[in-house]
């Protein structure tokens, strides 16, 4: 049984994206007709463990390295539709069952894709602009019991909202959001709270910004995460844009499993069209 909490404290502490953004790093396309897809590179590790008890040796310590797909069309510039689609590059796992005997768990393979229809409503003011965004979203069950033999995902269809406000001036830019998702199945309800503050830079003819952003991430009795960590966003050119963002758990707690504070770093390229 300790294997199985785990295992499935692997999902909810080394694979959650942050659900606020969309592609393109919540940046483009703004227009009629544009589209874009991107690539995020995921690394992730997870040290001091807990088991409610003691902490554990470092050779427990969790690791995942994950590719995210991620694309966007936009019918209209208040009217979009995103997928994500997560894949499991490699996940490893040291685990320890209830006679103290060590299991050495491994995990690759596609994660439970989400889908999502950003409706956004634009505001322009005097030196400031920014606009309010309502996201209904869907998880769907992408990864089947043959290609996930140590049970990892959901594997539950999930419907979802997100509602969001962002606003800047040519000097500063806040975000902030709230998502939930509750799933048809057993699975508890899962939510996050983002809030980003960051400066706008321009050098020549690219333009981008580095934000500090905060999150909170609470699963219905199960899981409490805060996080935190500095985002680079550079566009260098209208088709070619980078993001790497670094995050760390401040205060984690997982309800009767094992636990520990993740670090992650992730770099991505976006293509807008």
């Amino acid at each position: 049984m300790r294997i199985g909490w785990s295992v499935l404290a692997l999902l909810t502490g080394l694979i959650s994206p942050v659900q606020a953004e969309q592609p393109i790093f919540s940046e483009m396309p703004r227009w009629s007709g544009g589209y874009g897809v991107q690539l995020l590179q995921e690394y992730r590790h997870e040290t001091g463990s807990f088991d409610g008890k003691q902490r554990l040796p470092s050779n427990l310590d969790r690791t995942a390295h994950l590719l995210h797909i991620e694309g966007v069309y936009t019918w209209h510039r208040s009217v979009r539709i995103t997928a994500k689609i997560p894949i499991m590059l490699d996940a490893q796992r040291r685990v320890l069952s209830d006679d103290g005997v060590g299991t050495n768990v491994t995990k690759r393979g596609l994660g439970d894709p989400t889908l999502a229809l950003p409706l956004k409503k634009y505001f322009n003011l005097d030196g400031r602009s920014g606009s309010w965004t309502i996201a209904p979203q869907l998880r769907i069950p992408g990864a089947s019991k043959a290609s996930d033999p140590i049970g990892i995902y959901f594997r539950e269809l999930g419907p979802g909202l997100s509602v969001g406000y962002e606003t800047e001036t040519y000097n500063y830019i806040f975000r902030t959001g709230l998502s939930s998702f509750t799933f048809i199945g057993d699975t508890p309800t899962l939510s996050h709270f983002n809030l980003t503050m960051g400066l706008n830079f321009s050098f020549g003819s690219r333009n981008g910004h580095l934000k500090w952003e905060q999150q909170v991430r609470y699963w219905d009795g199960m899981e409490l995460t805060y996080r935190m960590g500095p985002t680079l966003y550079l566009r260098w050119t209208d088709l070619l844009h980078f993001q790497l963002r670094s995050t760390h758990d401040v205060y984690e707690y997982r309800m009767g499993r094992v636990h520990g504070k993740a670090q992650s770093v992730r770099l991505g390229v976006g293509f807008v069209y």
